[in-house]
């Protein structure tokens, strides 16, 4: 029951990521100049929500057992690696949109940072096999 953690921590860090990076993208697209400041709020803001699926880690890893049969882990592995890959087509999509303006940097920004927590959960769910 403790790979739950690891999948919750996965889902609450990706999915408010991607929508803090939605609107933060649509604002450098209205306002270029700005871009500093918004990268800057970004980082802020997605330092904040990572505080919860960190909490949710450390959990995880307090109640880390093997389990009796890989099958139990074929589901939890399956979300969380299908929502990095939603992930990361979701802010890879974005260059679409953005043909005047760069944003190049912070799409590799934002891919670190929605990167982190799955890549944690699918190692934490490894260190679970019988």
């Amino acid at each position: 029951m403790g790979v739950y953690y690891f999948v919750a921590a996965s889902l609450l860090a990706v999915i408010p990521i991607l929508g803090v990076f939605k609107v933060f993208i649509g604002k450098i697209q209205e306002n270029p100049a700005e871009y500093h400041q918004w990268m800057q709020r970004f980082i802020l803001f997605t330092a904040l929500i990572e505080v919860l699926p960190l909490l949710l880690i450390i959990l995880g890893f307090m109640r880390l057992e093997q389990v009796q049969s890989i099958t139990e882990l074929y589901l939890p592995a399956a979300i969380i690696i299908f929502s990095y890959i939603f992930a990361m087509i979701f802010i890879s999509l974005q260059r679409m949109n953005d043909a005047e303006i760069d944003t190049r940097q912070f799409r590799v920004i934002a891919l670190a940072f929605v990167g982190a927590i799955p890549i944690v959960s699918i190692v934490a769910i490894c260190l679970m096999l019988p």
